[in-house]
């Protein structure tokens, strides 16, 4: 042009580039929230019962991502570890004398702690099953359980212990199922039962012992049903009953030696079952 006149943007409104900024900050706002924002949950008297970081996902919904832990009412640490995907925030449930932690969405190792301090659980997660190995204790620090998980299933040996630090189960697990001998003690170390086990099926013969040691059952088992002879002795070692059984079955006429009714078994007949699933029942 001539003159040699040089023409220059029109400026811009503060008005519209305080809105811009504050757009941005905005955008970068939701971005972070997504990304994972701390979050406090309280008791009712305003006590933590649990932190964390949570993810907003698309449909709105905060999942628990990363650390977190909660804690017991009176300020004692409940539980700690982390966490990678599938539980919400919603899913963190206020309870009386703890809070409801979910398991969906574990991830690497947690440790949950009695309301008296000691650890009593330490062991790992991954997408939210047990796996690896699991230790237990007692309230006073003592160990209660030792157990091998692959992906929930209980896969390995097993081990429990009494108060007092005596056995009081033992044996091998593959995929959940028992595998091999299995045996439960009284806490003065007296066998309570024993068996064994193939793909988690009693197989040959079991018994079941009273507490002094006297023998009050045996019985034979194959693929899980009884098979063979069946005897009941009371605990001062007289026979009481006895039977034949097929396919788990009664095959014949039973025998009873007490004066009873054959056909009425006595009270002793079903021992009570150990069967490690699991162990020690957290409700964290």
């Amino acid at each position: 042009m001539e003159g040699g006149s040089t023409m220059t943007a029109p400026s811009r409104p503060r008005s519209t580039i305080a809105a811009s900024l504050a757009a941005l900050s905005l955008a970068v706002a939701a971005a972070c929230g997504r990304a994972g924002e701390t979050v406090e949950l309280t008791y009712p008297d305003g006590s933590v019962r649990a932190r964390g970081r949570v993810h907003l996902a698309e449909d709105g919904t905060r999942h628990l991502r990363g650390r977190w832990e909660f804690w017991y009412p009176g300020g004692r640490l409940q539980c700690e570890g982390d966490f990678s995907r599938g539980a919400r925030l919603s899913d963190v449930a206020e309870r009386a004398d703890h809070t409801g932690v979910p398991r969906a969405g574990r991830d690497g190792e947690w440790r949950s702690y009695s309301q008296h301090g000691p650890t009593v659980s330490v062991g790992a997660y991954r997408g939210g099953r047990r796996h690896g190995t699991w230790t237990w204790c007692y309230d006073d620090g003592a160990p209660e359980a030792r157990a091998s998980y692959v992906l929930g299933a209980l896969d390995g040996h097993l081990v429990r212990w009494h108060a007092n630090g005596v056995i009081a189960e033992e044996g091998d697990w593959l995929r959940a199922e028992r595998l091999g001998w299995h045996r439960t003690y009284y806490d003065s170390g007296q066998v309570r039962t024993e068996g064994r086990w193939e793909d988690g099926l009693a197989e040959g013969l079991h018994r079941r012992f009273a507490p002094s040691g006297a023998i009050l059952e045996e019985c034979g088992h194959h693929r899980g049903e009884r098979s063979g002879p069946r005897n009941l002795w009371s605990e001062d070692g007289a026979l009481v009953w006895s039977a034949q059984y097929v396919d788990g079955e009664i095959d014949g006429a039973p025998t009873r030696y007490d004066g009873e009714p054959a056909d009425t078994p006595p009270p002793i007949v079903e021992p009570t079952v150990e069967t490690g699933e699991l162990v020690v029942q957290q409700t964290q």
